[in-house]
């Protein structure tokens, strides 16, 4: 039978977690920011398309 999780488990568990959590939402955010710089030079495109 398991007996309790000492709390040096729990952090290391928990450390192991959140450091996925932080590589995926830095990937997230990269990706934002490279969608964002798309949609502005679309954005460009589409009003010097539509000025002409």
């Amino acid at each position: 039978m398991a007996g309790k999780l000492k709390d040096d488990q729990i952090r290391w568990v928990l450390s192991l977690d959140a450091k996925g959590v932080q590589g995926e939402l830095q990937t997230f955010s990269s990706v934002v920011a490279n969608t964002t710089k798309e949609n502005e030079k679309l954005n460009d495109e589409l009003k010097a398309a539509t000025n002409i």
